[in-house]
Order: C-alpha cells, then sequence, then structure tokens
C-alpha cells in the first residue's frame, strides 16, 4: 500500500484572503478544479467558500503548529505498521466548516465521511477532515489521520457496510485503532446500550442505524425516530466491543 501525504493547507487558506463573495466563490472553484475545469483535481469540495473569520483562524492554529509534517509522520509510521494492500492513497488535511456558518451539518457529513465511499478510485485522493468547532491540536491530527486510513484499509478488505451490525464493526475497530476519545459510561449504562442496540443490527435503513450510532438527541435534531439510546451509544458500544487487535481485521 502506498499512501502519499499531499500538503494543502496554504492552498486552501488562500480562499479566504478575498472578501465574501462571488469572487471568493469562483476562486474556491479554481482551487479544486483541473485546466479545462471539467473534473476535480483537489478534493476541496467540503470546504465553506463563505466561511467567516473563524474559518482562516482554524487554518492558522493547523499551520502554527505545523499539521502537514505531523500528517507526514503520522503517515511514515502508518506505513511501517498497516499490512499491505493493493491501493494507493494520496492524503490531505481538509477543513470542514460545521461551526458559524450553517454550510454543513455536523452529523449528517459525518455519517457520509464514516460510511459512503470517500477514496477516490480514480484520482486515489483520501481528505482527512479537521473540523472548524473542534479547536485543532497535534494529537487530533493525528489520529483524524489514523482513523481516516485504517478505515479505507478496512473497507477495501470488508466492502461497504450495509447492515448496522457491520457499521458498528467498522467503526469500532476505526476508533480503537485511532485511539478515539469516547464519552464515560457505567458497565450497567452499556450493558443496557449493548441490549437495546442489538434489536436492530439487521436493519438496514439509514434513520435507525443513524439513530443506534448517534442516540436519541442528535436523531432527534436531524428528524430521526428516537431508539432510547444516550449520545453515541452505538460507536461507544461497538469500541468496547472491538477486543482483537485492530490490524488483524485488515488480513481477514
Amino acid at each position: 500500500m502506498q499512501i502519499a501525504y499531499i500538503p494543502s493547507l496554504l492552498r486552501q487558506r488562500a480562499i479566504y484572503d478575498l472578501p465574501r463573495g462571488p469572487a471568493r466563490f469562483e476562486a474556491y472553484l479554481a482551487s479544486m478544479t483541473n485546466e479545462k475545469r471539467d473534473g476535480l483535481d483537489w478534493p476541496f469540495a467540503p470546504l465553506n467558500p463563505m466561511g467567516k473569520e473563524h474559518v482562516p483562524a482554524h487554518y492558522a492554529a493547523l499551520l502554527a503548529f505545523h499539521a502537514e509534517t505531523i500528517a507526514q509522520q503520522t503517515i511514515a509510521e502508518l506505513q511501517a505498521e498497516l499490512p499491505p494492500l493493493d491501493c494507493s492513497m494520496r492524503v490531505t488535511l481538509v477543513v470542514v466548516d460545521d461551526a458559524l456558518g450553517g454550510w454543513t451539518q455536523h452529523n449528517f457529513t459525518d455519517w457520509a465521511y464514516r460510511f459512503s465511499p470517500i477514496l477516490n478510485v480514480k484520482s486515489n485522493w483520501l481528505p482527512v477532515y479537521s473540523w472548524t468547532s473542534v479547536a485543532p491540536t497535534p494529537e487530533l491530527v493525528r489520529q483524524a489521520l489514523r482513523a481516516a486510513i485504517y478505515r479505507a484499509s478496512y473497507r477495501l478488505v470488508h466492502g461497504e457496510a450495509q447492515t448496522l451490525a457491520a457499521m458498528l464493526r467498522q467503526e469500532g475497530a476505526v476508533t480503537r485503532f485511532a485511539g478515539q476519545a469516547l464519552l464515560s459510561y457505567s458497565e450497567a449504562e452499556l450493558a443496557a446500550m449493548g441490549e437495546r442496540i442489538t434489536e436492530y443490527l439487521d436493519s438496514r435503513e439509514q434513520p435507525t442505524q443513524f439513530a443506534a450510532f448517534y442516540g436519541d438527541e442528535i436523531a432527534r435534531e436531524v428528524g430521526y425516530p428516537r431508539l432510547g439510546l444516550p449520545a453515541y451509544a452505538g460507536l461507544v458500544v461497538a469500541t468496547k466491543a472491538t477486543v482483537v487487535d485492530p490490524i488483524s481485521l485488515l488480513t481477514a
């Protein structure tokens, strides 16, 4: 497996040197399209070209701690850690604005990022999201890189998850491998959540899958039915249930 980090933060950041308006939107389009303007050379579609001052501030924070150097170091570590797979990836950090602008609904975007084919088979781009709603840190960059690259590798081996059970297996392994933080629940709460989620493991319906994964409050915000589950119940239960080495799941 060949993984290369392609720096792009300065290219993205330059969009916000222009005032909000048509000129900035045109710069946004030009930043990612090819010379003929009939295809994408860069995976910048998730950017918010009309982002307010918090967006360039997010780039400034990433650049201040040399996030792209950290990304390159993380990828070098992953190259040695992951088993060989027949694929190549071009990885780059992309800032996604889910704060103050209404451009991006965080959970729908997060859902699509986790479960839709993000690795473009034609260009091999794998964007790694940095959310403006969360102050960036070196550790969060490392975790985001590890999660995205492991997830893409897992999907190459196991294919696209269709049922809630398959989705939870995937994301439990991703979260365990990346070392991402989870909400804390008692053993009794975990047992009750797990028992409740078991009722829906065969579901192929997105509203049910979404509610089981994110919990009632987030489901209610987007108009999906509630299932009697707390925040991120499915993800927490799935991660706790991942007892095997996640790397072993890439050789199945």
